[in-house]
């Protein structure tokens, strides 16, 4: 459903799964590119700090742009700095909100 402030709300799932498969510092191995390619189908996927970019290039712009919450941040954020370890790390849900 697309809501009239130009967002689409999309639910992703960060599972143990992908928090243990997951790379540091990586845009395309993290735990929540993982969630994001196998809830988007796609296999291209980026992850910025706040932003997914799901998708091929085209004319400069990847196809789908999702921006993330504040909580999927500092995941990203603590996953990447290694706090606490994959042992500290829980699966979490969130939404995000693709730019139509």
């Amino acid at each position: 459903m697309q809501h009239p402030n130009g967002f689409k709300p999309v639910v992703i799932t960060v599972t143990q799964a992908d928090i243990n498969s997951g790379v540091q510092r990586s845009c395309s191995f993290c735990p929540v590119a993982l969630a994001a390619k196998r809830k988007l189908r796609r296999k291209n996927i980026a992850v910025g700090s706040d932003t997914i970019f799901a998708g091929s290039i085209v004319k400069d712009k990847y196809r789908r742009q999702l921006l993330l919450p504040a909580e999927a941040t500092a995941f990203i954020l603590a996953f990447d700095r290694g706090q606490g370890g994959r042992a500290a790390m829980k699966p979490f849900t969130f939404t995000a909100q693709e730019v139509v």
